[in-house]
């Protein structure tokens, strides 16, 4: 793991609650059930793939209203928990979600194991959402399109293994191997 075991996570599970429970309550009324549903909603996107957890998903998961579903997701993003990418051009589709780094982590140790795709995708929303527009790309049912458009600039994440038949721009992938399009994925995390 990395992260030490001693106190770490502790204090992020305080910091959690604070943000929940009290910075969120700047937005609206919270009581104990909002406490538990936010978790919830947070647990779900840690342990979901990308672009699993849509609102009609998150609604019935969580036993809430798709119209509460929306809501909790917009709180935890404006309290910045939770990133929104939403699709590129006028496609009427709903956007991915992603947790801040390193809440994936973090709900991983309620006994499940963390999709690497779902984190690799992760770590690259958090280092690149506040320097260029950033969008999703989406095709029709069953076609394979690249992952992200940054400005001008498609990119597919993925692992060491990650092939070119999606056509993007650059790859991100694991490892330090560069050539042919190829950027290690760590290299986004010196991004500012």
């Amino acid at each position: 793991m990395l992260y030490p075991k001693s106190g770490f996570f502790d204090a992020l599970d305080s910091s959690l609650r604070k943000v929940i429970l009290q910075d969120l309550s700047a937005l609206r009324e919270i009581d104990v059930k909002y406490e538990q549903e936010a978790f919830r909603l947070l647990y779900y996107i840690a342990k979901s793939k990308p672009f699993e957890a849509n609102y009609s998903r998150i609604a019935k998961n969580l036993g809430v209203s798709k119209t509460f579903a929306v809501r909790l997701v917009s709180d935890l993003t404006s309290a910045g928990l939770i990133h929104r990418i939403l699709p590129c051009g006028d496609v009427r589709k709903e956007p991915k979600l992603y947790l801040t780094v390193p809440l994936r982590r973090f709900f991983e140790r309620k006994g499940f194991d963390v999709e690497l795709g779902a984190l690799r995708e992760e770590f690259f929303v958090n280092h690149l959402i506040h320097i260029a527009p950033l969008c999703y790309l989406k095709g029709e049912k069953g076609q394979k399109t690249p992952d992200f458009k940054v400005g001008d600039v498609i990119i597919e994440v993925g692992g060491k293994g990650k092939g070119k038949y999606q056509r993007p721009d650059y790859t991100a992938v694991d490892g330090v191997v560069t050539g042919d399009n190829r950027v290690p994925l760590f290299l986004f995390g010196l991004v500012y």
